[in-house]
């Protein structure tokens, strides 16, 4: 179960930012900077009719993409931040740090399963150690828990 506490009466300025403002804020910085994310930029550079542009060759070579943004954030703000995808990052996240007692009285005591010892997380990098079934995907799920005597796959919904 995740608590989400407001702290109401007091001005807005001096509430705490909720989680998922947090995560939008930090998305908004990528927007406003792709270089963050080894986006870059591709200079104007008009045809010569004027109705389009040229796009260097070389930004396209050995299989780069060309990407556009197709709004402003603040009008992708809204759509983005009612993605499911956007809370299972951040479970994600949380659950890759947290304690193994945590994860097993979460997740293997409901199945009757107690471990002993460590249990790994993971995610998307789990992919890399099954690369045998690319491009298969038999699963999406939101949380892959190894323990020393079970592996529990997760799916969380909205």
């Amino acid at each position: 179960m995740i608590m989400v506490r407001l702290r109401i009466g007091l001005p807005e300025a001096e509430r705490a930012m909720a989680w998922n403002d947090k995560v939008l804020d930090n998305l908004e910085q990528v927007y406003w900077s792709p270089g963050m994310i080894n986006l870059g930029t591709v200079q104007q550079q008009p045809t010569e009719d004027g109705t389009g542009f040229v796009v260097p060759k070389e930004r396209l070579s050995g299989g780069k993409s060309l990407y556009a943004r197709v709004s402003d954030f603040p009008t992708w703000r809204p759509e983005i931040a009612r993605k499911e995808e956007l809370l299972n990052q951040v479970i994600e996240i949380a659950l890759a740090i947290a304690p193994s007692d945590f994860i097993a009285d979460a997740f293997f005591a409901p199945l009757g399963i107690r471990p002993s010892g460590r249990i790994k997380t993971f995610g998307r990098e789990i992919l890399s150690r099954h690369a045998s079934l690319s491009p298969r995907q038999f699963t999406q799920h939101d949380g892959f828990y190894v323990a020393d005597n079970a592996i529990v796959m997760m799916e969380s919904s909205i």
